[in-house]
């Protein structure tokens, strides 16, 4: 990326492009020349714009159109023409009322962040937890459901407080104390550990305390028989706004794929978590005072994204990566806007969770 464009063509580009944002039509020089007090000819201005375009910055839709910008002028205006919007003291207030101060459960923050996202930005929001499998292990409990004694209840904690349950539903009947003291060896066996070691060695640690418990070894291993799928599937929330539809500019396709939240599934299938820090120093500017990353049409994840700009952020217990959070929209978005929002809520759900 040419990062010496001079302060004329800087400053063209980014009227083009605010301007397109605004309308959503191609831009013409001669708007520009009529709707802004430039101090310079129009035949300086055609000139600029057509070196812009000649430069990968802008491109011109149909011969008798007005120019639009491309993945190249949006990532130029993003990583140096852009000055971030801080969220009016409304939306602050707005934010904060909705996120329940006594929520501390990751997985509800989580669907939480993703409908404020939603709504404050008017785009669709969304927020994906880490691989469960490699989280801690902070307690476990067992429990019947009721009086059933066939119906038991397993529910794990994890160290950065996401709590997953699973309902193990049973073709025998299975002593209450029995499932008291599986707890109690759990967690005496587990805490600390991850997931995935629970349940590669659960049923071997049950084997040497409880070797002539038949029914115990039955139960466990129908638990973590039960408990694959849980952990296997990533934890994400995406949620739109109520004006999704008339805010954005999606063909059908994407918008479906949207709606069956094909786009999140590409993203987790690309690693996207461990790809965002990797990234960032190649994106954004060096002088930011902001964390936020921006993906404009990121056709290396999926075509599902070339028309789709993502606005995200990190949320973090410590200095560990534990979950994404952000928007998703259309390329044509305002993302000075955007991006205060997502910093904002992404500060907001740090102190959250710590």
């Amino acid at each position: 990326m040419d990062k010496t464009l001079t302060d004329r063509k800087k400053y063209i580009l980014q009227l083009i492009i605010n301007e397109y944002i605004k309308t959503g039509r191609p831009v013409s020089s001669n708007l520009i020349c009529s709707e802004y007090n430039l101090n310079y000819s129009s035949a300086t201005i055609r000139n600029e714009i057509a070196k812009l375009e000649k430069e990968g910055y802008l491109m011109q839709p149909h011969i008798s159109a007005g120019r639009i910008p491309t993945n190249l002028g949006y990532r130029y205006y993003v990583d140096f023409l852009t000055n971030i919007q801080k969220i009016t003291k409304k939306e602050e207030k707005q934010i904060k009322k909705e996120f329940d101060s006594k929520i501390n459960e990751l997985d509800k923050i989580m669907q939480q962040t993703s409908k404020m996202l939603a709504m404050i930005s008017e785009f669709a929001g969304f927020s994906i937890a880490s691989n469960i499998n490699e989280s801690k292990i902070d307690y476990i409990q067992l429990s019947r459901i009721g009086d059933n004694t066939s119906r038991i209840l397993f529910l794990v904690v994890t160290e950065d407080n996401l709590v997953k349950h699973k309902i193990i539903d049973l073709d025998y009947e299975i002593d209450y104390v029995k499932i008291i003291e599986l707890t109690e060896i759990f967690n005496d066996k587990f805490k600390g550990k991850n997931l995935s070691e629970f349940t590669k060695s659960a049923i071997d640690i049950v084997l040497e305390e409880q070797k002539k418990a038949e029914k115990i070894i039955m139960f466990v291993k129908d638990l973590v028989k039960n408990l694959s799928n849980v952990i296997e599937n990533n934890l994400y929330y995406l949620e739109e706004s109520h004006n999704f539809l008339n805010n954005i500019d999606f063909d059908d396709e994407v918008y479906q794929n949207l709606k069956k939240q094909e786009i999140i599934k590409t993203i987790l299938d690309n690693n996207f978590l461990e790809k965002l820090s990797e990234k960032n120093d190649n994106l954004l500017k060096k002088d930011k005072t902001y964390d936020v990353k921006i993906y404009i049409g990121e056709m290396e994840l999926n075509n599902l994204l070339k028309d789709c700009s993502l606005v995200t952020n990190t949320y973090k217990i410590g200095e560990k990566n534990i979950g994404v959070l952000g928007i998703i929209g259309p390329k044509r978005m305002n993302y000075d806007k955007m991006i205060g929002i997502v910093e904002f809520v992404s500060k907001l759900v740090n102190k959250l969770i710590k």
